[in-house]
């Protein structure tokens, strides 16, 4: 049995729903990870969603890549990069 082998993130889509931000990750290869975009007031604003995403990829890039994740947002979708060294 293999041990579980995290895929980086390369896209990333946030959206607003029954006033709370919500985000869908999808890693290389393909697929979705989804799921609710935690600590932000209920009347969060767009700019403040994408940077609670850029903090919650950069601890999921360290954690679990050992590597600092940049996004490039363009409206409320982003390109995920591996921060270049």
């Amino acid at each position: 049995m293999s041990a579980f082998q995290p895929r980086l993130p390369v896209r990333i889509t946030l959206l607003r729903a029954r006033g709370e931000w919500r985000h869908s990750i999808t890693p290389e290869g393909g697929g979705f990870i989804c799921g609710r975009l935690g600590d932000l007031p209920d009347d969060a604003d767009p700019d403040q969603a994408r940077r609670a995403a850029e903090a919650m990829l950069a601890r999921l890039g360290r954690e679990f890549h050992g590597a600092e994740l940049t996004v490039s947002w363009d409206g409320l979708s982003g390109t995920v990069t591996p921060a270049q060294r």
